[in-house]
């Protein structure tokens, strides 16, 4: 299915990849979720960039102003939110009316820092799209704002 979906929406550069089966799985799924989300093309993707967010947070405190956070030091805990403001509702409905046949949860992703669990934690918030395509289920994460 893959292989008849590029041949038919893939660009030529990605035909002849997939001819020579040289396309990675990767790419061409990624491809057919742009498709997917179309839609919503142009509005801002949920960044996976938890450590350099937590490390902005860390260093508002005077003892951490020079702290350096990694990946290995920063823990995320994502559940579905329980509430939602005013912004990120009328995003919701924003997503939810151009895309109709999709679904649309809002996430809550609370960052904390390993070396100093007492430090508040940093919660950031996206809104989850998820879009069934027999047999493919695709999803994309958007940003939302925050409290």
């Amino acid at each position: 299915m893959i292989a008849e979906w590029i041949g038919a929406h893939g660009s030529p550069e990605q035909r002849a990849r997939q001819a020579a089966g040289m396309l990675p799985m990767d790419e061409a799924i990624e491809a057919m979720a742009d498709e997917a989300f179309a839609p919503l093309q142009g509005l801002p993707r949920y960044a996976r960039d938890g450590a350099a967010i937590l490390q902005s947070h860390v260093r508002q405190y005077d003892q951490y102003a020079d702290a350096t956070v990694t990946t290995a030091d920063l823990a995320i805990t994502s559940t579905n939110a329980v509430k939602a403001t005013a912004a990120q509702w009328a995003l919701i409905e924003q997503l939810q009316h151009l895309m109709p046949n999709a679904t649309m949860l809002l996430r809550a992703h609370k960052l904390t820092w390993r070396r100093d669990p007492r430090l508040p934690a940093l919660t950031t918030f996206g809104v989850l799209a998820t879009l069934k395509m027999h047999p493919f289920g695709f999803r994309r994460e958007f940003e939302a704002p925050g409290e």
